[in-house]
């Protein structure tokens, strides 16, 4: 894998995709290859051809190796909604007295957290805040350097299928990857597009796909929720055609 470069593999709901960038200037992207497979897509959050979809992803993979001649060794899966959930909870942590908050407290509030929602055929893929609260009620996006006898806080977690993360692993085992990273789409997509300003209300993405269309509402730096349904683009086109 090139230093500083990042590979990202896009699933889409007709095809997959596979990219490799690094930062440009002014908080824009610099893509330097490009690979895309088709495949026959899912519905209901299963996909109609598992081999077809593992065989697109290793052809989309070794396409790119190819293109930037080097191997990739870290890839970053971009899930569709249809494979997650969300799970938000408000908790907090009283410390008996009054001390100053420091990064390693903020950590220790999502783990406590994890415990209430973790769920049976799922895994936690992503946890952030919608925002946090000290004993004075005051909600604040950064608590750190504040001095507080409770830290607490409207958390969320995103949580993957495992059917979809085992199904990528395996998929990718054939090849050189060793480490694999799973990002909630409309997550990510939110955190890069939306400013911090914009982030204080909340946020509507929209991503539409050929088969299934994804909504993601951001609020702060987390997720207040997300929604998947199964009618994309392809549909939307079809529907136009027997009507006009």
């Amino acid at each position: 894998m090139i230093k500083n470069r990042v590979a990202i593999l896009d699933v889409g709901s007709s095809k997959i995709k596979a990219l490799i960038g690094e930062r440009g200037v002014n908080n824009s992207f610099s893509i330097l290859g490009v690979s895309e497979c088709p495949y026959e897509g899912f519905f209901e959050g299963k996909f109609f051809d598992v081999k077809g979809f593992s065989n697109a992803i290793v052809a989309s993979i070794k396409a790119l190796e190819g293109k930037v001649k080097a191997d990739i060794r870290q890839v970053y899966v971009g899930v569709p909604g249809a494979f997650t959930i969300l799970e938000n909870r408000k908790y907090k942590i009283a410390y008996g007295k009054k001390k100053k908050i420091k990064e390693k407290d903020i950590n220790e509030l999502y783990e406590t957290g994890r415990i209430y929602v973790e769920k049976e055929g799922y895994e936690i893929i992503a946890h952030s805040d919608v925002y946090f609260v000290l004993d004075d009620n005051r909600k604040i996006i950064d608590p750190v350097g504040n001095v507080s006898s409770m830290l607490g806080g409207n958390l969320s977690y995103i949580l993957c299928n495992k059917y979809f993360i085992n199904t990528v692993k395996n998929a990718l085992n054939g090849l050189k990857t060793d480490k694999i990273v799973f990002v909630h789409q409309g997550f990510a997509q939110g955190g890069s597009l939306l400013d911090r300003e914009v982030r204080e209300s909340p946020s509507l993405i929209m991503d539409v796909g050929y088969i299934n269309t994804d909504f993601t509402i951001i609020l702060g730096n987390g997720a207040l929720a997300l929604g998947s349904v199964d009618y994309g683009g392809g549909m939307m086109t079809a529907a136009f055609v027997e009507k006009y």
